[in-house]
């Protein structure tokens, strides 16, 4: 995951500073005792920065949104946001992410092109091609290793977000 993390804050920060925050990041002492307590943490986190700096090229390359670009790169973000999600359910995260990303796209070329320059029919498909890998990997996943996509263990829910929102946040 170290390296995912280069990869996306070396052009924002410049080299020196990612250089620097490789070791800063990676070697946190919260970063490092939560992934002795939950062993998936750094596969984890390695999938999740490798989806971003990946999200992150197609996204400058300005593949999310140009119906004239290659569609392959947009199935590859689909599959490994669905890799993502079978590693940790957090992974679910990396789907939002997407869109976040597409709509800004989008939002920027209405303003380059006004209204009339978007062909919605094969646009509304490119946007929706990383989603539906996505699911269909995790289907596919599921089909094959028959799991639960969201486990349910006693005490364990999403309230448990709000119910130990102090204990969460002490460990942040």
């Amino acid at each position: 995951f170290a390296a995912a993390w280069w990869v996306l804050a070396r052009p924002r920060l410049g080299w020196v500073a990612a250089l620097v925050g490789v070791p800063a990041v990676a070697l946190t002492p919260v970063v490092l005792s939560w992934a002795e307590l939950i062993q998936s943490e750094l596969p984890f986190m390695a999938a999740a920065l490798i989806g971003l700096a990946l999200l992150d090229r197609i996204a400058h390359r300005g593949w999310l949104t140009d119906t004239a670009a290659r569609w392959w790169p947009l199935v590859v973000l689909g599959l490994w946001a669905g890799f993502t999600f079978e590693v940790r359910r957090e992974g679910l995260a990396l789907v939002p992410a997407i869109a976040a990303a597409q709509v800004a796209w989008l939002v920027t070329a209405w303003r380059e092109r006004g209204d009339g320059g978007l062909q919605l029919g094969r646009l509304s498909a490119r946007l929706l091609l990383p989603h539906a890998t996505m699911a269909a990997t995790t289907l596919f996943v599921k089909i094959a290793l028959p799991s639960v996509i969201v486990p349910n263990y006693a005490g364990n829910s999403i309230a448990n977000t709000w119910n130990r929102w102090g204990h969460n946040v002490d460990h942040v």
